[in-house]
């Protein structure tokens, strides 16, 4: 064989090792675009899906706070009542402990809580931190050449 078919040869194999590698990269660059539109998808399907729980734990919060008012509204009633019986017969030991029972426990649903965190979070967080990590958001965008 003389030099010139090498050199051909030669050069043949670099352009083949060449386009294998564009290919590679390309492919690389595809499933990165893929990858992070689906990942996109996935949080609007979240957001989208948490809008009815969302609607209901409103609904349910609106009873809960019409509860807790009419709740507080009877406390202060029979608060006031203890309180004047107290005031006007201070030995009276049942109206001291009416004045004592007025006081109530209220509370949010743990439920209702944990879901409101949980839409909080989607909004405020534009990917959860384990998709954010994921590597398929670069930090620096790929250069074109």
């Amino acid at each position: 064989m003389d030099i010139g078919t090498v050199v051909f040869f030669g050069a043949l194999v670099a352009l083949v090792v060449l386009v294998i590698g564009i290919y590679n990269k390309l492919v690389t660059l595809k499933n990165r675009y893929v990858n992070g539109f689906s990942q996109i998808e996935v949080q609007l399907k979240r957001r989208y899906d948490l809008i009815p729980n969302l609607v209901e734990t409103a609904k349910g919060y609106l009873s809960h706070e019409r509860e807790t008012l009419e709740a507080v509204i009877s406390a202060r009633n029979q608060a006031l009542a203890g309180l004047q019986a107290a005031a006007a017969d201070p030995s009276n030991a049942g109206a001291i402990q009416e004045l004592a029972s007025a006081e109530g426990a209220l509370h949010a649903e743990p439920n209702e809580v944990a879901l409101l965190q949980g839409v909080a979070a989607t909004l405020d967080c534009p990917l959860p931190p384990t998709l954010a990590r994921s590597g398929t958001h670069p930090p620096v965008p790929v250069q074109q050449r």
